[in-house]
């Protein structure tokens, strides 16, 4: 029983492969077309004349540090909103003091507005 069952199977996954290898076939003839219109690589920010591969370098280190930066800034964003639902959470529960809400909140806010000045210097350094 369990052989014809397998030997059955077996028969179905290489019709099921030759199913496949037909349509993989027929993807690669219509293949060609597709690839005739390949876009072009997009242009970085700056005046930089064809062919000046250090520019390019320069540019895309920039864009680079830029996205590092926003990571890095909505990182803290996240960190400085979990930590002020913990200390509202503990608000509420009775083990802190409405002092402690305030405070978190207001270093909060302060660490957000010192993250958004270093990412105008660090996208400005850059430039």
């Amino acid at each position: 029983m369990i052989r014809k069952l397998f030997a059955h199977g077996h028969k179905v996954i290489q019709r099921g492969h030759a199913r496949w290898m037909l349509a993989l076939f027929l993807l690669v003839i219509r293949m060609d077309k597709a690839l005739a219109g390949m876009p072009t690589a997009p242009k970085v920010d700056g005046s930089i004349e064809d062919g000046d591969f250090i520019g390019y370098l320069k540019a895309y280190w920039k864009n680079a540090v830029a996205i590092l930066v926003l990571c890095l800034c909505s990182y803290a964003l996240i960190e400085v909103g979990s930590a002020a639902l913990q200390s509202y959470h503990d608000y509420r529960k009775g083990k802190a003091e409405l002092s402690n809400l305030i405070m978190q909140l207001v270093v909060g806010f302060v660490i957000l507005m010192i993250m958004v000045y270093l990412f105008t210097q660090a996208t400005g350094v850059f430039s």
